[in-house]
């Protein structure tokens, strides 16, 4: 069974690289729901890393299109929460999503409410962090009461959705 799991996951791995290196050759972005549904799918297979990857590509866009690309204490905050993202991604284990959660909430944190006037980057990335947070434990605490062996992430891709949706537009 194991084996069979492994080839899964392989084969989603390299149908995700396929499609990312054609959509990058041809300049076609990822639609908000393509993102979502990435995010969801690095969350059950513990990719967190690469979660934060999606997270920090789509701010930057989002940053460079409203041309604060340039703006040093922009970029350095950006560069910040990534590492401290990053801090999280590797630090998170077996599937401990209430810690995730918690984790997410302290990330938040980060982000200085002075910086959410001046770079809308900021409250959009914050409001994500507490909705992604608050919907996670949700999704545990539903899961929990169902006695359901794996957690029900659904109820996230609305969250990521709208999230990108609001970079991407």
């Amino acid at each position: 069974m194991k084996i069979a799991e492994e080839i899964k996951d392989a084969a989603r791995k390299t149908a995700n690289v396929v499609t990312d290196t054609v959509e990058k050759a041809i300049n076609k972005p990822k639609s908000p729901k393509e993102l979502a549904t990435r995010f969801l799918e690095h969350l059950k297979h513990e990719e967190y890393e690469a979660i934060v990857n999606i997270i920090d590509e789509e701010a930057k866009k989002y940053v460079s299109k409203i041309g604060l690309d340039n703006v040093t204490i922009v970029s350095n905050q950006l560069e910040k929460l990534k590492e401290s993202m990053l801090e999280t991604a590797k630090s998170a284990k077996n599937k401990d999503y209430e810690q995730i959660a918690e984790r997410l909430k302290g990330l938040e944190k980060l982000i200085p409410e002075e910086l959410e006037g001046k770079a809308e980057i900021f409250k959009l990335t914050k409001d994500f962090l507490h909705k992604l947070s608050k919907s996670l434990k949700e999704c545990v605490k539903k899961s929990k009461e169902l006695g359901a062996q794996e957690a029900d992430f659904s109820p996230l891709q609305e969250v990521c959705e709208e999230y990108f949706n609001k970079l991407i537009s």
